[in-house]
């Protein structure tokens, strides 16, 4: 096969990474606290699991994604977080804290900035006086967006 032709099976073969972000939100203050990180792989449009990637290679490309949105989009904000839920075996993982430290020194990203939680039904509550907008996902830019006209809105807007 030419270089080319491996270039269009691999794009054609491969699932794309594509992460929304949900709002968090601080009801006892009303304000935008964090995302919870909605990683979907695709292939042709239609979401597939990534046969080819390992758990922990499917981990550390969400993880390396999250980081890159953080550091290009949300550098500037302060107390808030991106969640990403994960499995138990992925946090138990003996490499796992390894690779997080690795990337958020690569990014220059503050450790709080990026929260873990299990991924099971039993484990998705939230802080007390946090909940999630019922919004549809957004993408990192019109995240950071909302996040910037709420914070220069409490700013502005007497209480």
């Amino acid at each position: 096969m030419t270089s080319r032709a491996i270039k269009f099976h691999y794009a054609a073969f491969t699932p794309q990474l594509d992460i929304s972000y949900r709002p968090i939100i601080d009801r006892r203050h009303d304000r935008l606290t964090g995302a919870l990180a909605l990683p979907r792989w695709s292939l042709d449009g239609m979401i597939v699991k990534p046969a080819t990637l390992s758990a922990a290679e499917s981990t550390e490309a969400v993880l390396r994604q999250i980081a890159e949105d953080y550091s290009g989009y949300l550098w500037a904000c302060t107390n808030f977080s991106i969640r990403l839920e994960l499995s138990p075996q992925t946090l138990l993982n003996q490499h796992f804290p390894e690779m997080v430290d690795s990337l958020l020194a690569r990014y220059g990203i503050p450790a709080p900035a990026i929260t873990f939680g299990l991924s099971s039904s039993s484990s998705r509550r939230q802080p007390v006086g946090a909940s999630r907008i019922n919004a549809p996902p957004l993408s990192i830019a019109a995240l950071a967006r909302r996040y910037f006209s709420i914070a220069n809105e409490a700013q502005t807007v007497p209480r």
